[in-house]
């Protein structure tokens, strides 16, 4: 259902520093990441539940996510 996601956690990006910090703990401690760019999602495609993080990025001007290459 909508609405119905919750992340263990939100972090607030101020700068690009917050942004890698949040990557690097997420990749040391094995949980996912979901990045929030203030649009909206009915079904909550950006939202993360239990054991994940959310880094919400609305904050930066002109923010926009890309899709990353897999090695």
């Amino acid at each position: 259902m909508p609405g119905q996601l919750q992340p263990a956690a939100i972090v607030y990006a101020a700068n690009e520093a917050d942004i890698k910090l949040a990557v690097q703990y997420a990749r040391e401690a094995g949980i996912a990441v979901a990045v929030r760019t203030g649009g909206h999602h009915f079904w909550g495609h950006s939202s993360t539940n239990g054991e994940n993080i959310q880094v919400d990025i609305s904050g930066f001007p002109n923010s926009s996510t890309t899709t990353p290459r897999r090695r």
